[in-house]
């Protein structure tokens, strides 16, 4: 009578375990992936912006751009690259924004417009690191995640299958 309850509980478990196998598949999974999706609409955003900078450098060298006419051209490249930016540096935890020196405001006088590139190029670096280091963190989390679910799947088939195989073999003989 025990075996018999043991044989058939065998099957049941198994269905635990792949049932375990979805949870993880569905759930941390599926968190690893939307965070990633993130990250990537959020380059995309940047990518937008940075794509207009070839058209700013270009317009700013064009003949008759004089220097109050190359300075806005510059402001409105810094307030660019800002948007640009914006997604991304959203995605940071407080401490992946240590370092970071804050966005720039482009129409305020201060700091110089030199100084406000320098500052922008330096936010663009370290956030695109900073970027990069999250997308590998999740990258890794994701591929572990992976081979949890690969091991609870394939375990659970083998013990539904075992529990099942035994059930037959019991059952016939």
């Amino acid at each position: 009578m025990l075996t018999k309850a043991i044989f058939a509980l065998i099957p049941v478990i198994g269905a635990v375990i792949l049932f375990a196998a979805w949870v993880v598949q569905q759930t941390l999974l599926e968190r690893a992936n939307s965070s990633l999706q993130q990250i990537y609409a959020a380059e995309n955003t940047f990518q937008t912006y940075q794509s207009n900078n070839a058209l700013f450098n270009a317009i700013a060298r064009l003949p008759d751009a004089g220097a109050g006419t190359q300075d806005y051209i510059r402001t409105v490249q810094i307030y660019n690259y800002e948007l640009g930016l914006r997604d991304m540096e959203a995605l940071l935890g407080d401490s992946e924004r240590q370092g970071i020196p804050g966005s720039v405001n482009a129409y305020s006088g201060m700091p110089p417009l030199d100084q406000k590139m320098e500052i922008v190029q330096e936010r663009l670096t370290k956030i695109q690191d900073a970027v990069a280091n999250q997308k590998e963190r999740i990258a890794v989390r994701k591929a572990s995640l992976n081979r949890k679910f690969f091991v609870l799947y394939a375990l659970g088939s083998i013990v539904v299958l075992i529990g099942s195989v035994l059930n037959v073999v019991r059952t016939n003989a």
